[in-house]
């Protein structure tokens, strides 16, 4: 089955927008769902996260990897805004690893933070060292389908193309890294590496 990384987004609500007051709120990613509109991540918040995050799950096979906007934020000033905390998994592709990711999202959102948490097949990407030649990437996300709602429109996200791994609710597709986005951050490159945030030692 063809797994390429394809994103099929629909509706009208800009990726930009903020909620509006009196608006409803409601954003899942697929069956875990949340009507809290979620903030930008804090150090302190997302140090509580972890906390509970590692005290509810089995990662004693997994590596645990933070990467992303927050990561280098926690350097230095960053010229863009991040709304979302990255972490990078890798290690079996178990059950195990299905309830490190759906507990990460679920947890996310009680602390009111949008955690965005795949396994990859290698160690995370560094675009500290990126030296112009992207890098093929197998994802596995525990969802196949992102939908968020408020201020009377919507913005829905399909990975049509993934596939579902066997006796897991796992969905596997592969991408090439660095992505557009990332890219279009060449002013204000990323500078420092991802950070390891546990260990299986």
């Amino acid at each position: 089955m063809d797994t390429k990384y394809k994103r099929y987004g629909t509706g009208t609500l800009n990726k930009d927008e903020t909620l509006q007051d009196g608006s409803s709120f409601t954003a899942s990613f697929g069956e875990i769902s949340t009507n809290t509109a979620w903030h930008k991540p804090t150090k302190s918040v997302v140090e509580e996260f972890q906390k509970e995050w590692f005290s509810q799950v089995d990662m004693s096979k997994h590596d645990i990897w933070l990467v992303g906007g927050y990561r280098e934020s926690l350097e230095r000033p960053i010229g863009w805004t991040t709304w979302d905390v990255d972490y990078v998994v890798n290690g079996p592709v178990n059950k195990s690893l299905e309830t490190i990711l759906t507990t990460g999202i679920s947890l996310g959102f009680k602390h009111n933070i949008l955690v965005d948490v795949t396994h990859n097949n290698i160690s995370p990407w560094d675009y500290a060292s990126y030296n112009g030649v992207k890098t093929t990437v197998e994802i596995i996300k525990s969802y196949k389908i992102f939908r968020k709602d408020m201020n009377g429109k919507y913005y829905q996200v399909e990975y049509k193309n993934a596939k579902k791994i066997d006796n897991l609710n796992l969905y596997k597709t592969i991408a090439k890294f660095p992505s557009r986005k990332q890219l279009s951050r060449v002013n204000d490159w990323y500078q420092y590496q991802p950070l390891k945030i546990n260990s299986t030692n």
